[in-house]
Formats: C-alpha cells, sequence, structure tokens
C-alpha cells in the first residue's frame, strides 16, 4: 500500500486529496485539544478567548503547511512555462497547497466543535473542584 506523501506512489490527483484530509483533520484537531488543555490550565475560559485563540492557532498552522508551496512559486513563478519543472519540488509544492487549503477549510470548521468541548471541560473542572472543596469541609469537621 502506498503512501500519500511518496512521489513514487501516486496514481492519481484524487488519492492525495483523500488521503490528505483524515491526516490534516486530525492533526488540526488534535494541535486544537492540546492547545484548548493549555489554555483551560491558564483560566482562559471565556468563549471568545477560546475561539479566537483555536482561529489563531489555524491560521499559524495555515501559514505553516503554505511555506513550502511559497518556496516553490518563488523559484519557478505561477505557471512553469518554458522548462519541466524537478519533480520532487513540485510535489512538495503541490502537497503544500493541498494541506493549505485543508488547513483553511477546516480552520473554518474546528474552532466551533472546540468550543462546546470548552464547555464540557469547564464544568467537569467545576464540578471536581466542587468534589475537592466538599471533601476538604468533611475533613475539617470534627
Amino acid at each position: 500500500e502506498g503512501h500519500a506523501y511518496s512521489f513514487s506512489t501516486i496514481t492519481s490527483p484524487e488519492q492525495v486529496w483523500a488521503e490528505t484530509m483524515p491526516r490534516m483533520a486530525l492533526s488540526l484537531f488534535v494541535g486544537s485539544l492540546f492547545y484548548l488543555v493549555v489554555l483551560t490550565l491558564q483560566q482562559f475560559t471565556k468563549t471568545e478567548v477560546v475561539l479566537f485563540s483555536s482561529y489563531e492557532l489555524i491560521f499559524f498552522a495555515a501559514l505553516g503547511f503554505i511555506a513550502p508551496a511559497l518556496y516553490g512559486f518563488w523559484q519557478y513563478g505561477l505557471m512553469v512555462t518554458w522548462f519541466f519543472p524537478s519533480p520532487a519540488l513540485l510535489f512538495v509544492h503541490f502537497t503544500s497547497l493541498i494541506q493549505s487549503f485543508y488547513a483553511i477549510v477546516l480552520g473554518a470548521i474546528i474552532p466551533f466543535i472546540i468550543v462546546p468541548i470548552n464547555f464540557l471541560l469547564q464544568k467537569w473542572i467545576a464540578a471536581y473542584q466542587r468534589r475537592q472543596i466538599m471533601k476538604l469541609k468533611i475533613k475539617i469537621r470534627p
């Protein structure tokens, strides 16, 4: 079975699109969850802060994914017209454009998944803190 990021195993562009989407979705979602936990531990719990921070995270991830494509544009311009490009650079250019597209599309969706998770996480933390306070009150009483 081939791997989507290997130039020799690509049989069609649809294969790259189909194999890249789940990997991008999983990586951005797990990264957003990690970022949410960091925000929660620092007690940034407002929905607006979490939503804005999720958009910032996706924006910077998209910038990271587009960097190889920008290098390809710098090397060849917008269109290759007078020579055959390096296959490796063309492959990196093509896959980074796909990844950037997915990062932008998923970046519009993932924050709306993260906000309800933040709400549930805040409720769980509040319930945990109440239980801890009740345990302390029980221990303090003679």
